[in-house]
């Protein structure tokens, strides 16, 4: 994020250990062109788990006119384990791998199309 974003994309980035920073410093690091926090349970490669539910909640304390929206970022963790779009998590977005956890017996369970084959298919 902070190599890639920044450089392609003109992005700003914030990293936050939500483990061991207070409250007033999660707030703090919202800044006012915030446009959305990335949660990520459990961290990759750490594997440490977060308060996400607290994180959460922390975010929804603020006005919803500057609120950012809250991702979750649920590829390691299988959703049979993990709803980050219910409450008490309450995230606006979620991310799930569809090759990682959800595939039984190692097939896939989604399909990838390029474009040009998808334009293809509609052309006929």
């Amino acid at each position: 994020m902070s190599k890639v974003a920044s450089q392609l994309q003109g992005l700003e980035t914030t990293f936050v250990d939500f483990n061991s920073a207070t409250d007033e410093e999660v707030l703090a690091s919202i800044r006012p062109n915030t446009k959305l926090i990335r949660i990520e349970p459990p961290t990759n490669p750490t594997l440490r788990l977060l308060p996400i539910a607290h994180i959460t909640f922390l975010i929804h304390s603020l006005p919803v006119a500057s609120r950012p929206l809250i991702a979750i970022d649920s590829t390691i963790l299988s959703p049979f384990y993990d709803s980050p779009l219910a409450a008490p998590i309450s995230g606006d977005l979620v991310v799930y791998s569809i090759t990682i956890h959800q595939r039984p017996l190692r097939r896939p369970h989604g399909r990838y199309h390029p474009l040009q084959r998808l334009h293809h298919r509609s052309t006929r």
